[in-house]
């Protein structure tokens, strides 16, 4: 853009002098159109709640009175049609010392053989994936445990 002087001098013959106003560069200025919109989704008003919590409390009553949840960490987790979260829970089962009935590894297995085919009842949410990734008996610990390295996706139900 050219800048012009404050004042030019007139035609030879004209004694006064013609002052010309600076022009201000004007800022490239786009005009809003749905490509430089900023879009966000639409709210629906409802509230959604961390699916962890519920999911964690329905493992360890799954696998019984003796589990615990020794770690669980999520993240988010999203592809091109669903939203949700992965979870990485580590689950423990320890011996079962009031229960003659049945032993550690019978507790476990029937936890393992349970797991694929439970029903997860989380308000909003779908389990859609879970697995055990790793079992491992700790015999190192007093009294002795089963701990599973479980893995799960979540999805939001719309």
């Amino acid at each position: 853009m050219t800048a012009f002087p404050q004042s030019r001098r007139a035609a030879p013959g004209y004694s006064g002098s013609i002052t010309v106003p600076r022009v201000k560069p004007r800022p490239h200025v786009v005009p809003e159109t749905a490509a430089t919109r900023e879009v966000s989704p639409p709210q629906s008003g409802v509230t959604r709640r961390d699916p962890l919590g519920r999911l964690i409390s329905q493992l360890v009553q799954l696998a019984g009175p003796d589990a615990y949840m020794a770690e669980s960490t999520s993240r988010p987790w999203a592809s091109a049609t669903f939203v949700g979260a992965q979870h990485v829970l580590t689950l423990c089962i320890g011996s079962a010392e009031n229960s003659h009935e049945h032993t550690l590894e019978q507790v476990a297995d029937r936890f393992a053989h349970a797991l694929p085919e439970a029903d997860f009842r989380i308000p909003g949410h779908i389990v859609a994936d879970i697995v055990i990734d790793e079992r491992r008996r700790m015999d190192e610990r007093s009294p002795a445990s089963v701990q599973f390295r479980i893995t799960a996706l979540t999805i939001e139900d719309w």
